[in-house]
């Protein structure tokens, strides 16, 4: 009935197999966006939730670019876009580590954060 969907930020770092890379926010969100299209054929009756990427200390900037293009594919009706980041950060312009293991993927802690997310987008419905 729903799927979510919350692709990180490895193509932010990562070289791709041809040595190029890493992906700008706009390559990184097309891939997203192929698979939203892909998810919507196959699962046509379907709520398709994307959750946007949660902030990384060193990444900030792409992580915020990355989720405004992200933002675009919420249609209005099937497909929405969630940005829980700020929930995770202390201020402005600093990530709460408290809630991550390595500084990129949460915690248990970052998971309850995660997951009250997730259950006000289920009630949504």
């Amino acid at each position: 009935k729903t799927i979510f969907l919350m692709i990180g930020i490895n193509n932010a770092g990562q070289k791709k197999p041809d040595g190029t890379g890493p992906d700008t926010p706009e390559q990184a969100a097309k891939g997203v966006k192929r698979i939203v299209e892909i998810l919507s054929a196959k699962h046509p009756e379907s709520r398709i939730v994307i959750l946007g990427a949660l902030p990384h200390q060193p990444k900030l900037e792409w992580v915020k670019a990355y989720n405004g293009i992200l933002s675009g594919l919420a249609d209005g009706k099937r497909v929405e876009f969630r940005d829980i980041g700020d929930r995770f950060m202390k201020d402005a312009s600093t990530v709460n580590q408290a809630l991550y293991n390595d500084g990129l993927h949460p915690n248990p802690a970052g998971y309850e954060v995660l997951a009250t997310a997730m259950k006000k987008a289920f009630s949504a419905e």
